[in-house]
């Protein structure tokens, strides 16, 4: 008899183009919104409810206040402080492009005006063959002869020092070079160290390293000299750019707190967008807290605002939240048409940011369907445009994210090559969130391998800067894959002390899905115990929740791991009634592979009935799906349990 464990709860750092996801809970596209300095003003807003933007990404942590022990097994005091970090917090699933789109904003903006700057050097006459040269690059993706061009012009030339430093910055960005990058910005500051379009400027760049106690400060800066100013807008965008970094952090209260006063604000001086906007971000704290049916609301009102200004491409992304939250649900058919509409917007618009994003989404949708060939095409759409656009933080998610289907697969090389691309392109960027995601999924390739030592080596090293990036959600996870290393190794006791250390702190940080994985995970650990009463136990609480929160996939999940218990107990009329329960969720849902592991471990159950018609039924039936997705190395086993049968 062959039986399959139901649902492993590994947490595979999976980043949607731009997204992180945590396997066990279905993560997408979710993006704050990042405030620009355009003094807009609007007739003055009416009373709305609440909404939010879309995005993705990864978590993003802080590289500063944290100092804990960076081995697995932290002494007593250690675990005291990082668990006293999460109390009183609750922490939104964040993606790390929280501010790509104020960030593709300013790049596109600076770089497109750098380029034009060029095309005017060739327009003036004169033998310009180096512009010529740095333009014909930058048509084919090129951006760095084009930068080394700005940069001596800005030497020969002293007129407009500030933007031409800021054309410098966004290109250098876009190609990775970011201490040119931060340099030009300095350049700037030399110039005018109260120049708040370039202190936002820096603060962006803060974040998207993960540095985000120096974004807060840089934040804290233009707030003070708002106040200073009587700037009611600029102190609005500090103020909301500070509760998305307090957000980030898992401080849900001061991050509500910095959020309402922008909403305020915004109300206050009319500004329409910003309602929208600062609806939206506070949004982000129902869906921390899994407060769903909240988080949905507040997207429909920000939706319903953002239509009445005709915001389309916030439109868009406002209809990739909403899918998001659907994925969430397990309802992927209405959260594929979601995605579907935001895609279909962006293409209207000829806008690449957004579509790199939905095809993103797309991937996950259907990785999560176990549709691995559709899941790889859109991760291959997206990891395209991110390239065409110079997104380097887009195209090493997506490449983290394509590890991760080659792994599914079984194709741990291929996976591999991907991770170590992803990590590649992190160190470069020093984006040390897509850093720890790629250690901790080359961590999770090793215990696939069963190469347990490596594995500890790698997610212990993705432990030890999700700890000094003080990304607690990233702690959360690495405990929770430590324990399957320990669990594998038969080290139990071990094992359990991690997976309840990671149980703890989704507790702190309200996390209602990494609550109820914790409990399936020390569900698994039991069962290999043989603790059959206390694994019950354990997944009952983990269905409880998923059931609560509406996360159908965890329902389904936790259905197919009791029935695991019940069949190893003997009693197969449950365990056989459990599968259905399960099943009957994952064919209607479209989810392939859990679907074909239920066929497998009813396969199971029917053989030990002795009934082998069923049994050989169910197993061709898992057969197909896993030839669907292609997963050749369970088509191996199953076909050779098959054979077996066949000569029996």
């Amino acid at each position: 008899m062959w039986l399959i464990d139901a649902f492993l709860r590994q947490s595979t750092t999976n980043q949607i183009a731009i997204v992180a996801v945590v396997v066990a809970a279905i993560s997408g596209i979710v993006v704050p919104v990042v405030l620009r300095s355009r003094h807009k003003k609007i007739e003055p807003a009416p009373e709305v409810g609440i909404g939010r933007v879309e995005g993705d990404g990864i978590v993003i942590g802080d590289n500063a206040n944290v100092t804990v022990d960076k081995r697995p097994g932290a002494d007593a005091e250690t675990w005291e402080r990082i668990i006293k970090l999460a109390e009183d917090k609750g922490r939104a699933e964040q993606k790390a492009e929280y501010w790509e789109q104020e960030a593709e904003y300013w790049r596109r903006e600076n770089a497109i005006r750098g380029a034009q700057r060029t095309e005017k050097l060739v327009a003036e006459g004169g033998s310009r063959p180096d512009a010529e040269e740095a333009l014909r690059a930058w048509r084919q993706g090129d951006l760095s002869r084009l930068q080394e061009l700005l940069i001596r012009e800005r030497d020969k030339h002293p007129d407009q020092p500030v933007q031409r430093n800021r054309e410098i910055a966004a290109i250098a960005y876009l190609r990775g070079d970011i201490d040119v990058a931060k340099s030009a910005i300095e350049r700037v500051f030399a110039i005018d160290p109260n120049d708040l379009p370039a202190i936002n400027q820096k603060g962006l760049i803060c974040i998207m390293q993960g540095k985000l106690a120096e974004a807060e400060r840089t934040y804290i800066r233009i707030q003070e000299i708002s106040v200073k100013t009587n700037d009611e807008i600029w102190k609005a965008i500090a103020l909301g750019n500070l509760g998305l970094i307090y957000l980030a952090r898992g401080d849900l209260s001061r991050g509500e707190e910095s959020l309402g006063q922008a909403l305020e604000i915004n109300q206050k001086v009319g500004r329409l967008e910003g309602v929208a906007d600062q609806y939206s971000n506070l949004g982000l704290i129902y869906q921390a807290t899994g407060d769903l049916g909240h988080a949905e609301q507040m997207f429909l009102k920000s939706l319903e605002i953002n239509k009445g200004l005709g915001r389309s491409e916030v439109i868009a992304k406002n209809y990739g939240n909403l899918g998001i939250i659907s994925q969430i649900k397990g309802d992927l058919e209405h959260a594929e048409k979601l995605h579907e509409t935001a895609l279909s917007l962006d293409k209207k618009l000829g806008r690449l940011s957004g579509m790199t994003r939905h095809y993103g989404n797309l991937g996950l949708l259907y990785r999560t369907r176990g549709d691995l060939d559709k899941a790889e095409q859109m991760y291959l759409t997206s990891l395209e445009i991110a390239e065409k656009l110079g997104w380097q933080e887009t195209v090493a998610i997506n490449y983290n994210n394509l590890g991760v289907i080659y792994r599914t697969r079984g194709d741990l090389e291929k996976a591999e090559q991907m991770h170590l691309k992803s990590l590649a392109i992190a160190v470069k960027l020093d984006s040390k969130k897509i850093i720890a995601s790629a250690c901790g999924n080359l961590g999770l390739n090793y215990l696939t391998r069963n190469d347990l030592d490596n594995a500890e080596s790698m997610l212990s090293k993705s432990l030890e800067i999700n700890e000094n990036l003080g990304q607690l959600e990233g702690v959360a996870e690495c405990y929770a894959n430590l324990g399957q290393v320990y669990r594998k190794q038969g080290a139990f006791d071990k094992a359990e002390q991690v997976i309840l250390k990671s149980l703890e702190i989704n507790k702190k940080l309200l996390r209602s899905e990494g609550v109820a994985d914790g409990y399936a995970n020390l569900g698994l650990l039991y069962i290999d115990k043989g603790d059959f009463n206390n694994a019950e136990s354990m997944h009952l609480k983990s269905l409880e929740i998923n059931k609560k929160i509406g996360r159908l996939e965890g329902v389904a999940a936790d259905y197919e791991n009791l029935g695991v218990i019940y069949l190893r107990k003997g009693d197969l009329d449950e365990a056989e009634q459990r599968f259905k329960e399960s099943l009957e969720i994952t064919e209607s849902r479209g989810m392939n592979e859990r679907t074909a592991s239920l066929h497998i471990n009813l396969g199971s159950l029917y053989e030990q009935r002795g009934d082998v018609a069923k049994t050989r039924e169910c197993l061709e039936s898992a057969l197909a799906l896993y030839r669907q997705i292609g997963i050749a190395h369970m088509v191996e086993k199953i076909q050779g349990w098959l054979d077996k049968l066949a000569k029996e």
